[in-house]
């Protein structure tokens, strides 16, 4: 695997499109909470050395322990030097599947953790099988739950479910 990344860490918010590409490139990643600082954490309890989430926060702990935009442009700019292949070539290397970000107003988080909202979590990730990924999770900064759907029908579906938990938890 290229300069010794085999593995990566990234946060759960991360595209499967993504995850995709780095296991076909034999490539391992490791999801964490959302937020560089989970990350970051994970990187120095592994000693990975490479790390990110979705938003750009790009970290690579063996230079700077942030996400540094102009770090990882640059770090970005010299591995395509390496590589000799074209930006637009590694992009087509990436497939990003459809995702749909859906939040509504929760009062008691505790209640996206109920059997019910699990039992019908668990039943549509099934259906969706290989083909995309579901998370429920509570907003970690306001009183919020967030419903993200990765797949073909990401926006449908994700509307479709963050409606019906809503129902469930209220």
């Amino acid at each position: 695997v290229a300069n010794g990344y085999d593995h990566v860490v990234a946060t759960v918010m991360s595209n499967l499109g993504t995850e995709q590409a780095m296991n076909a490139k034999g490539i391992s990643m490791e999801r964490t909470a959302v937020g560089d600082r989970y990350v970051l954490e994970r990187l120095l309890e592994t000693g990975e050395k490479l790390g990110g989430e979705q938003s750009g926060h790009i970290i690579l702990p063996e230079i700077s322990t942030t996400g540094d935009g102009l770090l990882a442009a640059v770090q970005v700019l010299r591995a395509v030097a390496v590589s000799g292949k074209a930006l637009s070539e590694w992009r087509d290397e990436v497939t990003m599947l459809p995702q749909c970000l859906v939040n509504f107003p929760v009062a008691d988080k505790t209640k996206l953790h109920s059997p019910e909202v699990e039992e019908y979590v668990r039943v549509k990730t099934a259906e969706l099988g290989q083909a995309g990924r579901i998370l429920v999770r509570p907003s970690g900064t306001e009183p919020l739950a967030r419903v993200m759907v990765e797949a073909p029908d990401a926006e449908n579906l994700a509307r479709e479910m963050a409606h019906h938990i809503e129902e469930l938890v209220s």
